[in-house]
């Protein structure tokens, strides 16, 4: 069905390396040793797992925009596959990149015309702010204080 779907598509990590053709898992990282998963075949190309685990947090350029992400991942690739830009389907390593608000909103907008976007930060920091308040109900400090 997926392959059948007209709509966008966008795949994070373990969602981008399904997009490829191949995913071979040859030392049992997430599967049985000696794996091979057949991919949808969006990306003309296979993901390997290696043992060692890859783990960034950067800021990588990609689908036009400078993002600040982290990759943590065993499935390697070539190079020219670090993200895919097409139409239609997006694929990346980078997590978190839709806290990116130009990207995000762009994105999106491009999808929904009508899609009004928001200030990530902002959204991030009410929401802390109102779990630390939900908090302060039930956890008396000044008591935990006083038994140390």
């Amino acid at each position: 069905k997926l392959k059948r779907f007209k709509k966008p598509i966008f795949g994070i990590c373990g969602g981008y390396q399904m997009m490829f053709e191949k995913i071979i898992d040859k030392i049992g990282i997430e599967n049985s040793a000696n794996s091979v998963e057949i991919g949808f075949g969006f990306v003309k190309g296979d993901v390997r797992f290696k043992k060692d685990k890859i783990l960034k947090n950067k800021e990588y350029y990609q689908f036009g925009y400078k993002l600040k992400g982290f990759e943590i991942r065993h499935g390697e690739v070539d190079k020219e596959f670090a993200f895919l830009d097409t139409a239609q389907i997006k694929g990346t390593f980078v997590h978190s990149i839709f806290e990116n608000d130009n990207f995000r909103n762009c994105y999106l907008k491009s999808i929904n015309p009508n899609y009004n976007g928001y200030n990530f930060f902002e959204h991030k920091k009410k929401q802390i702010n109102t779990f630390i308040k939900e908090m302060e109900k039930y956890i008396k400090l000044d008591k935990i204080i006083k038994k140390l």
